[in-house]
Formats: structure tokens, sequence, C-alpha cells
């Protein structure tokens, strides 16, 4: 174990050596791409890296709430990914969270205004993945999208590239189990959500 005393501002430092670190003690050869992935801070700005941890701890608690269609979560996530955006238009997770957002907002909003938002959704994506190709949120996006237009080979496509990114809190594993569940692969769909709930057990359908 070790301590680390620095001020807010060298949060993605602090993340990259506790990062290097645990990999070095688990006598883990770092390639470097790796150690130069780890090292590139996730944005230029911390208060635009806060912004999205605000917007998916609530994601994370009003979805415990099955309630995200009711409360104006999902403007109040728009509003805050749209200021970190602004405060780092090279923010490539926020971007790609941006683009999650209006995808939601799409699936919730009346058919008049869906596909507007899902080709608003799939903009943000394509920018993350131009700025980022390991943004696994960015495919999430495009797999939703492609999922709801009934564009299976794109769909499928999308979902596994989710699925190749690091993903401790089990949200790829979980929508790619939704997405199988809603059309009706339930054996592998609930094979998927074991999976996403083995990560994050708070998870819940």
């Amino acid at each position: 174990s070790e301590s680390y005393n620095r001020e807010f501002s060298d949060v993605f430092a602090i993340q990259a050596d506790i990062a290097i670190n645990v990999a070095n003690a688990m006598e883990t050869t770092l390639s470097e791409e790796e150690i130069a992935s780890i090292s590139r801070p996730a944005s230029e700005s911390t208060e635009a890296y806060t912004l999205l941890l605000e917007t998916r701890w609530q994601q994370d608690a009003e979805n415990a709430l099955m309630s995200l269609d009711e409360d104006g979560w999902i403007m109040a996530g728009v509003e805050r990914m749209e200021r970190a955006v602004e405060l780092d238009p090279f923010f490539a997770r926020g971007i790609a969270e941006l683009g999650f957002l209006k995808v939601v907002s799409g699936e919730l909003s009346p058919s008049e205004n869906r596909h507007k938002l899902f080709d608003e959704g799939i903009s943000y994506a394509n920018r993350a993945i131009e700025l980022d190709p390991n943004i696994g949120r960015a495919y999430q996006v495009l797999q939703i999208v492609a999922l709801e237009r009934r564009q299976w080979d794109e769909w499928y496509r999308y979902a596994r590239k989710a699925l190749e990114f690091p993903d401790p809190d089990g949200r790829a594993a979980f929508n790619f189990a939704l997405d199988l569940i809603s059309i009706s692969q339930f054996k592998k769909g609930y094979q998927w959500l074991d999976v996403a709930i083995s990560k994050e057990p708070s998870l819940v359908v």
C-alpha cells in the first residue's frame, strides 16, 4: 500500500501511478502502448472530468430506482456534459457520454424527435472515436442506435467492439445483455447479465 499526497489537479497522474504500481506489483509487463494509454490524462480539465463522474454517479443512482424517464436526470446529464465538452473540446470520454445521453433521450422521446437525437448521438460517438478509438462508451452509442434501427450486422459488430475494452463497472456487458434479451435471445442474454452483475452487483433489470 502507498500514500499519495498531491493536489487534486494531479488526479490523473495519481491514477496513472497507481495503475502502473499495481501492474508492477503483480509482475505484469506493460507494453509501451499500454503505458502511454495509462499515462494519458482523460481530460485537460479536472472540472470537465468531475462533471463526467457526477453524471455517471447520478445515472447509477437513478438506474437503481428505474426512474431515468421520470425525473429530468437525462437533461441534467446533457447540460453537465455539454459544459464538460465546452471546457475541453478534446475530452473523448465526455463527448462519448454526451452521445450516450442523446441516444437515451431519443429512446424515450416521441417518434418525431427520436431519429434526430439518434443522429446527434452518432455524431458525438464518431467524434469521440476520432479522438480516441479506445472509448468503449462510443461503441455502445452506435450499438444502441443500430439495434433501434434493426441494423443487425452493425449492432452485433459494435456490441462486440464495446466488449473489447476494459469494463470494470459492467456497463458494456449489461447493455449487451439487455439487447440480447430484447430480441428474445434469453439464454445468452442472462449469461451476459451474470457477467455484468459479477462486476457490479448493483446492476438490476
